[in-house]
């Protein structure tokens, strides 16, 4: 595929996405995988939940026919970007950011540009607005973090959700000088050359409108996406009374408890949280572990000098415990003191949450997440040997993984010796390019690469550094028709003192090429050739295409890549 793609020109030189930049030469593929729960938004504010953004309208269309397959059609994003805020049914001027597509190529980038102006262009004409008073940044955060292809819309969406809560338009990476084919002058688009604060939108009366932004994903082929997101209402409405709260946290161990609990000391540090939500947020909202800890105070100040003062070490009304874990929790003991509900948390009991909160209505607010585990454990992927761990690849369904991609296959020593396989097939590329006499022949090389191979796995992994005694005595050749040619590499002595055979297989099989393995430090170099003086004496040149030419009457010369 990555070779493909840079055949069709469309991948950066460089591994840099470079959107909306006068030096854009193609994009940069990357990984990554997004999740997000739809909810009616009425349901969501009737359940007290979290509201990361409003989607207020969503369109898809296709480009049709085009020139190639990496030539949008103008036209059809245009026709997307008008439907998507026609039934958005918001003023322009509120839209303050557009995550473009933005895959950084010098034909894409313009066409988008052009699509995004011809849309706003319409839209304004129909809602009767005069030039925009206020500018709409666009960036692409493929600048950032690649193409992620299938994942790529999602991440954008990602993008504008956090942009929206933090208030602040991020930059578009790598731009430097703006590409001269992109339409933007005379319209309110420019781009996000660097961050900058998002302030909200003002009514005529000079009242606060939400922020909203737009999300564009256009995939292979023609398929085109775009999404309107204004950022959700906050109703104020929070309990400022200073009635007691019983905040609770768990965790699988006790560490972990103490990252939590530090995490959400930071956290309010930070962000002013309602009291009461936040309790009913720490309660209904995280799954109950083992390990688990309980705090009565009267406001989100209050819990978090507690935090603090236990983390610290030093008195504090915090709690802890251990839930039993070879038994359902039991029923709490009703007492309808907050200390008593810590109490029961604590052995594990459980508790009605909602009795503690009377009927009002809370909400859910957005706070830290659990604190994972750091270490990270990947499986081992074949021998513990650099050498054969290389490999990567195996002989087939079950088969043991390969030593080596190209010079051995597997060991087959028998105990008190150190024998190890390989049947060349003739699609090697050291076989493939190098033909004589009408055969492929296996270069001199190759022998001194199994050789080494073989001697720092019978070494278990002590590095060969240089080879002597080397005798080439009968070469390999796989004659035209000849598919397979299988060899074997015996490796004798112990210490300091190993050799090596390639041989063929079997009984009586000729001995290819030998030599002496060094596992110490090798002579030192030569001295440097003064190439000045070769120069000097040879004032006469040839091409370098004779030097390779096959002998005379061969008909078979050496193929490039082995030159």
């Amino acid at each position: 595929m990555y070779e493909a793609l840079s055949q069709g020109e469309m991948l950066s030189p460089d591994g840099r996405c470079k959107a909306f930049d006068s030096r854009a030469d193609g994009y940069v593929r990357g990984e990554g995988a997004g999740v997000v729960l739809l909810k009616p938004h009425e349901r969501a504010r009737r359940d007290g939940d979290a509201v990361h953004a409003v989607i207020k309208a969503a369109a898809v269309n296709h480009g049709g026919r085009t020139t190639s397959l990496t030539a949008p059609n103008p036209d059809a994003q245009a026709d997307l970007l008008v439907d998507a805020y026609r039934g958005a049914g918001v003023p322009l001027d509120t839209v303050g950011y557009i995550e473009a597509h933005g895959t950084g190529t010098a034909l894409g980038d313009p066409i988008e540009t052009t699509g995004l102006s011809t849309a706003f262009r319409r839209i304004r004409a129909e809602q009767g607005l005069a030039e925009p008073a206020r500018s709409c940044a666009i960036g692409s955060v493929k600048t950032n973090i690649g193409h992620l292809e299938a994942a790529a819309g999602i991440a954008g969406l990602f993008k504008v959700v956090l942009a929206l809560r933090h208030g602040t338009i991020p930059a578009s990476l790598h731009f430097r000088e703006r590409n001269p084919y992109l339409e933007l002058d005379g319209g309110p688009f420019e781009v996000a050359a660097t961050a900058r604060p998002w302030p909200r939108p003002l009514d005529a009366a000079g009242a606060e409108r939400p922020r909203r932004g737009g999300v564009s994903s256009f995939g292979f082929g023609g398929a085109n996406a775009h999404i309107v997101l204004e950022e959700p209402p906050m109703p104020d409405d929070r309990d400022d009374s200073a009635a007691e709260q019983l905040f609770v946290l768990s965790a699988r161990d006790g560490e972990a408890l103490r990252r939590s609990a530090q995490r959400l000391a930071d956290h309010l540090g930070r962000h002013d949280v309602p009291a009461a939500d936040l309790a009913h947020t720490l309660q209904t909202g995280r799954e109950p572990m083992a390990h688990r800890l309980a705090v009565v105070a009267d406001s989100a100040a209050g819990l978090r000098a507690e935090l603090l003062a236990h983390l610290a070490g030093r008195p504090s009304a915090v709690r802890t415990g251990r839930a039993a874990d070879d038994r359902p929790g039991t029923p709490a003991a009703g007492s309808g003191d907050l200390r008593g509900h810590a109490a029961d948390w604590l052995r594990g009991a459980d508790v009605d949450w909602s009795a503690l909160h009377r009927g009002a209505p809370r909400r859910r607010v957005h706070l830290p997440a659990y604190p994972f585990a750091g270490p990270r454990h990947w499986a081992a992927s074949g021998p513990a040997h650099p050498a054969a761990s290389a490999a990567g690849e195996a002989a087939g369904p079950g088969a043991p993984a390969r030593l080596h991609p190209t010079l051995l296959d597997t060991d087959v020593s028998a105990p008190g010796e150190h024998v190890y396989a390989k049947t060349l097939t003739g699609d090697e590329f050291f076989l493939r390019d190098h033909v004589v006499g009408g055969e492929r022949v296996l270069p001199g090389v190759a022998y001194l690469e199994m050789g080494r191979l073989a001697g720092e796995l019978a070494a278990a992994g002590t590095p060969v550094r240089g080879v002597e005694d080397l005798v080439w005595a009968t070469p390999v050749r796989l004659p035209a028709g000849r598919s397979e040619h299988r060899l074997t590499v015996r490796v004798g002595g112990d210490g300091a003192h190993r050799s090596f055979e390639v041989c063929g297989d079997g009984a009586g099989a000729p001995v290819h090429a030998a030599g002496t393995l060094r596992p110490d430090a090798p002579d030192p170099r030569p001295a440097r050739v003064d190439l000045a003086g070769v120069r000097a004496r040879t004032p006469a040149s040839s091409p370098a295409r004779n030097a390779t030419r096959a002998s005379p009457g061969s008909g078979s010369p050496t193929a490039p890549p082995s030159r």
